[in-house]
């Protein structure tokens, strides 16, 4: 299952993995602010409707910043989207294209109760997602 989400300078593609059970956001382009809401809005739709309780957020493909105010402002995007917080999100950026304080990003996520982890890495980020979580919280 493939949902297409297109906007002038950006697109993200919203991926079902039936055999590894997770939820995968591809993104590319420059993240727009106004774009958040669409985007996870549709991710958690399908978390509900495929009861996954995993996601890949892949943003690899495109530019990102975000400030200290968006990053405290996530946690409740993902909460308003539907999406469960026993759910496991990894995030992972393109090392040269990405603006965020990310001890901060994983700080404000784990203090509201959100396992959310940063990568640079894409087989980091799906080795963590993954793993068992007992395992995970390890790394």
């Amino acid at each position: 299952i493939t949902r297409e989400l297109k906007e002038v300078q950006y697109e993200a593609k919203v991926i079902d993995v039936p055999e590894l059970g997770y939820v995968h956001i591809s993104f590319t382009g420059v993240y727009r602010p106004g774009f958040k809401m669409k985007m996870i809005k549709v991710a958690g739709e399908e978390i509900q409707k495929l009861g996954y309780r995993k996601l890949l957020g892949d943003f690899t493909g495109g530019s990102i910043s975000l400030s200290a105010t968006e990053v405290f402002q996530r946690p409740g995007y993902f909460e308003e989207a539907g999406i469960p917080k026993d759910t496991r999100i990894a995030y992972v950026f393109h090392p040269e294209k990405t603006k965020i304080d990310i001890p901060f990003a994983e700080d404000v996520f784990f203090n509201r109760g959100w396992e959310v982890k940063f990568f640079f890495d894409l087989d980091e980020a799906l080795a963590w997602l993954l793993a068992k979580s007992d395992e995970a919280s390890d790394q």
